[in-house]
């Protein structure tokens, strides 16, 4: 009887699976490229909601300037510097008294300089903490010329005593929500399938960490603008929920887009988004130093004199 199954004339050709895109993610091992300087500027936003509102009812949005690079000296390292500028507390400059404050301190940590490796793994602390402490006496006076009274003197105290000891001072910039999720450990070497598991702290809320157990991954296709995309969704022991998207340029490995939001019950109740603006600068000189103040501000005495 005649065998369709088994005819010389039907067996049908092997199927090749069809060719891979060259969109598609080739690798599994995700990690910093960068062969040369390169500064990159984020527009960081950070939303905080009460009670799962739709609209925050406290915004604070900022710049923050990133220089990377090969380290000079040791071979497989980085040097990475931080400058935050451009603070707006609710969409406006500030102008109460404890934000004008924040300002002057903002500039006492810029630039703050860390070594890192090939995961963007912190190596040594703050680098730079001894050019920090040159410039703070400046910056201290500038504060001392605007304000008066105890409540400043308390201030200055509270905060000279973090930044003079780097230890803390390292310990208070792993509060920072950019500073986590920037240096949060989504670098590294997946499974094949491009998942895996990780635990790691991170300061949703303003008191203390959270400890989250995640499922990291990577999406097997590259974005239309030719970055590699990575999620995360974790919960903490305190059942807040942590999501997280990273979009990492193919070449240079650095962040491009990251967005990092807290739910507590189904509800929001942070947003922290950083997305590249204007184009990166390549080769621009990294220099630290103490820039004079030229704005001459009124001298605002006693205890009354910090409120407007």
């Amino acid at each position: 009887m005649f065998d369709r199954n088994k005819s010389i004339f039907f067996d049908p050709e092997p199927i090749a699976a069809p060719p891979q895109s060259e969109r598609y993610v080739q690798t599994n091992a995700f990690k910093l490229l960068i062969q040369e300087r390169i500064t990159r500027r984020y527009g960081v936003s950070i939303k905080y909601y009460d009670s799962g509102a739709d609209q925050p009812d406290r915004r604070v949005d900022y710049e923050m300037q990133a220089t990377v690079m090969p380290h000079a000296e040791q071979v497989g390292l980085w040097q990475i510097a931080l400058r935050k500028e451009k603070l707006l507390i609710n969409r406006q400059k500030p102008d109460l008294v404890c934000d004008e404050l924040a300002v002057f301190l903002m500039e006492a940590l810029n630039p703050i300089c860390v070594t890192v490796d090939k995961w963007l793994t912190i190596q040594n602390g703050i680098e730079n903490h001894d050019e920090l402490l040159k410039s703070w006496p400046a910056i201290k006076l500038h504060i001392r010329n605007k304000y008066e009274g105890e409540t400043t003197e308390r201030l200055l105290e509270k905060f000279e005593q973090k930044l003079f000891d780097r230890g803390l001072l390292f310990f208070g910039m792993e509060k920072d929500l950019f500073w986590k999720a920037f240096f949060a450990p989504v670098y590294g070497v997946y499974n094949q399938d491009l998942h895996r598991e990780k635990e790691f702290s991170f300061p949703l809320r303003h008191k203390g960490y959270g400890h989250f157990q995640a499922t990291q991954t990577v999406q097997q296709e590259k974005t239309v603008s030719d970055a590699y995309k990575i999620s995360v969704s974790g919960k903490s022991k305190q059942q807040d929920t942590i999501r997280m998207n990273y979009d990492l340029d193919v070449d240079s490995g650095l962040v491009r887009h990251m967005i990092v939001e807290g739910f507590a019950a189904e509800k929001r109740f942070v947003e922290f988004t950083a997305y590249r603006i204007g184009k990166d600068h390549y080769g621009d000189p990294l220099i630290i130093e103490v820039q004079p103040e030229k704005t001459k501000y009124p001298k605002k005495r006693g205890f009354w004199g910090l409120f407007r």
